[in-house]
């Protein structure tokens, strides 16, 4: 048995997109882009078993290094180190604030989420404490599982605390049960200091037996030594949640049904699934009464309903299905132009349930095909929030969102889409030669992306887009400000520039580090000197110090605007 947490289809880990600030001094940094990589505090960090002897020697350290670019959007990477023999891990960190991640890797040891501020040379010591579990059941079970959660101060799942650590989950332990088939479990695990929950899950011996997941209060490891008891007393019946999916007097197909799956609103941990007989899926949470039920659609596994419920015993709810119709009409026209395939209308459901849900259902349960010239289209939509959005509608632009709320059938929802223009524009090297594959983007004014394209075998793109101002991507890269205002376009033209420099420390001895930017990363020579590509636009840069040199820290530019012979930082 394995516990699974709710993880969203696909995640972007970096996303470089924001608005040009064009204020502040500018000083130029030359055509030739020169670091100086100082010297920096040093973080030393001791980490020990409970009782402060055994050294935890196969830690890892991660700190959340990304740095804000363009004020809003976290980008460059994480700064790990390992423990030594002594389980003594060092590292070299420009002053500031950051997130940190320790994992013991070690069997029964908990991870751990923290908070570390640096301003000078900083010594700290990571103890466990041991806690000893007694598991007991009123039937016989045959092995169990036990996943430990950090929470925060309001007693919820700690998430995304670095980049590398978006799930809260801190152990998962299957200790072994006596001859396979006993009613008690007992074992030990070791926890840093701070806040957990822990859930429980039991597999019954017998098949017809049924043994509910148990979710503990919450606990505070006291970490330095300390030894605690935690007692679980399993249950042989408990909550569930069942539901019918319907349309209207008929079940939704369960072949067009993926899963209904309920997990724990506070851990975000998955504690049931079950398919759907004849549209009604049953799934039992136990003790857990705050649940979050996701219903996923079969084929592409997007979410077709998110929604919070009280479990109890007798908890039944019904989810109707309803048609979403109407047209999507171009401007000054009633008839789209131009023959079939018309595009087609996207619903994405919007779930105002917290930033983690909000996030995590970023997709696209409902797609329709706009039928024919006139823009009809019919989706099928459980009640929910939903924001509609016509695409891919021939010589037009995408629309702009529009939101719905759905609780009975809609049968005259139109989508206009509104007058646009195009971005065109070639994207070349210094030399003049246009470059292929480029990937260039148009993002609106709240940073969210309205339609993208790739550079053809010339550096050549086309970006047809509504009136409006936008910010334009490319290989990380912004140029901001992009007005289309006539159906006659704008032409943006950029130039990948080669920018060279040199990495050096306080005594202006060479560096071999490494350089990244939004584009690529490159490693400097032993003489410290590089070379790379850079787009036209305002890019961040990253540059760090090779592992030979462990008491140099990193250093950002995250305003540097790159244009036809300079490199301007605009911080």
């Amino acid at each position: 048995m394995s516990i699974r947490i709710f993880r969203p289809a696909a995640f972007l880990c970096l996303l470089l997109a924001g608005a040009c600030g064009n204020s502040g001094p500018t000083t130029n940094l030359k055509p030739v882009f020169f670091r100086n990589v100082p010297t920096a505090p040093v973080v030393t960090l001791t980490m020990l078993r409970h009782d402060g002897i055994t050294p935890l020697t196969r830690a890892n350290v991660t700190f959340d290094a990304r740095a804000m670019f363009d004020g809003w959007l976290k980008v460059g990477r994480t700064a790990s180190a390992s423990a030594n023999a002594s389980g003594v891990a060092s590292i070299a960190l420009t002053q500031g604030s950051y997130p940190m991640y320790i994992n013991p890797q070690t069997a029964n040891v908990g991870s751990f989420n923290d908070l570390l501020d640096i301003s000078a040379d900083t010594s700290r010591t990571y103890q466990t404490s041991q806690q000893s579990w007694t598991v007991t059941s009123p039937k016989a079970f045959s092995a169990i599982e036990i996943v430990v959660y950090q929470t925060d101060g309001n007693g919820r799942a700690l998430v995304g605390t670095t980049s590398t650590s978006s799930y809260p989950m801190v152990l998962d332990i299957t200790p072994a049960v006596a001859g396979g088939n006993a009613t008690t479990a007992t074992f030990t695990t070791e926890l840093f200091k701070g806040s957990y929950r822990a859930m429980v899950f039991a597999t019954p011996v017998t098949s017809t037996d049924t043994l509910e997941p148990f979710e503990t209060s919450l606990f505070s490891p006291a970490g330095g030594g300390a030894t605690e008891t935690q007692t679980v007393a399993l249950k042989s019946a408990g909550n569930l949640v069942s539901l019918h999916l319907s349309d209207g007097p008929a079940p939704v197909p369960d072949n067009q049904i993926a899963s209904v799956g309920v997990y724990d609103a506070s851990s975000l941990f998955l504690l049931g699934s079950s398919k759907t007989t004849n549209g009604v899926a049953t799934v039992n949470t136990g003790d857990v009464t705050n649940v979050m039920v996701v219903v996923t659609a079969a084929g592409d596994g997007h979410a077709l309903v998110i929604k919070p419920y009280t479990a109890s015993p007798t908890l039944s709810d019904t989810l109707t299905r309803y048609d979403v119709t109407g047209h999507v009409k171009p401007p000054g026209s009633a008839t789209i132009t131009g023959g079939g395939p018309y595009g087609n209308v996207t619903a994405a459901l919007q779930t105002g349930l917290g930033d983690f849900w909000d996030k995590n259902i970023a997709s696209v349960p409902g797609s329709a095909a706009i039928t024919d010239a006139q823009g009809t289209y019919d989706l099928k939509l459980f009640a929910g929030s939903y924001s509609l959005k016509a695409s891919n509608v021939p010589s037009l632009p995408p629309s702009s969102p529009v939101s719905l709320s759905v609780s009975a059938a809609v049968p005259a929802q139109d989508i206009n889409v509104a007058a646009g223009g195009t971005i065109t524009g070639a994207i070349q090297d210094a030399a003049k030669t246009g470059i292929a594959g480029v990937n260039i983007a148009a993002y609106d004014s709240n940073h969210l992306s309205v339609t993208s394209a790739t550079t053809d075998a010339t550096g050549n793109y086309s970006l047809l887009v509504p009136y409006g101002t936008y910010e334009l991507i490319a290989s990380g890269a912004i140029t901001s400000g992009v007005s289309v205002n006539a159906a006659s376009g704008t032409t943006v033209n950029l130039t990948r520039f080669q920018v060279t420099g040199r990495l050096t420390d306080s005594a202006q001895n060479a560096v071999a580090g490494r350089i990244y930017w939004g584009g690529g990363n490159a490693t400097a020579s032993t003489l410290g000197t590089y070379t790379i590509n850079v787009m036209q636009g305002l890019n961040w840069f990253l540059f760090t110090p090779p592992a030979t040199s462990p008491s140099l820290a990193f250093q950002y530019e995250t305003q540097a605007l790159v244009t036809g012979d300079t490199v301007k930082s605009l911080l």
